[in-house]
């Protein structure tokens, strides 16, 4: 019963979430599938919930996990959890 949009925002709110504590490509992987059925589904167009879902795993910027440039800058030590 949601709209289109409300669907989208779930998603990239969703994704974006997942992505700090999994790298960037594993949660692509696992939800694009699951986003790609629930849109047909729902009779939305895919690309409307995969694009902007897609963008939104870029967002893993807090934890070292979320991709490889801030896994290389926290192993060398200067850099704490808390600066990030």
């Amino acid at each position: 019963g949601l709209p289109p949009w409300a669907v989208t925002l779930l998603a990239c709110l969703l994704v974006s979430a997942v992505t700090e504590f999994a790298s960037n490509p594993a949660t692509l992987t696992v939800f694009l599938p699951i986003l790609s059925a629930l849109s047909e589904t729902l009779h939305i167009n895919p690309l409307h919930t995969l694009i902007p879902a897609t963008m939104c795993v870029s967002f893993g910027v807090m934890l070292p996990v979320g991709n490889p440039p801030n896994a290389i800058v926290f192993s060398y030590g200067h850099v704490q959890i808390s600066d990030m």
